[in-house]
């Protein structure tokens, strides 16, 4: 960890819960990315919606939500459960610049 700080990189690891997040923050990190079971590649058994409030309420550092976002109201329940950003994945794989085959963009919708 002190020579990825040194060298000025951020680390922001993909936690699925709160054991592992308390974990990451005394080990250093500069956030954590709470990624709740409706991840596209989820890792962990947490609902978004139960995971994301009970990793802020007991971390000092920002948390970042992952999981089952998609919409604006996902967005707003992110940031309404104290959350500080968002990270979204799957809905941007139907995007027009993403190289998926029309396959994938039929099954997403």
């Amino acid at each position: 960890m002190d020579d990825l700080k040194k060298a000025g990189i951020k680390v922001i690891p993909v936690v699925p819960n709160l054991k592992i997040a308390q974990k990451m923050e005394k080990l250093g990190v500069d956030a954590v990315i709470a990624e709740g079971m409706e991840a596209g590649a989820h890792i962990g058994q947490n609902s978004s919606l139960v995971l994301w409030p009970q990793i802020v309420q007991n971390l000092s550092i920002p948390v970042i939500a992952a999981g089952g976002i998609a919409t604006r109201a996902g967005v707003k329940a992110a940031f309404d459960l104290g959350c500080e950003g968002v990270q979204s994945g799957t809905v941007f794989s139907v995007c027009s610049e993403s190289p998926v085959s029309d396959q994938w963009r039929e099954a997403i919708y």
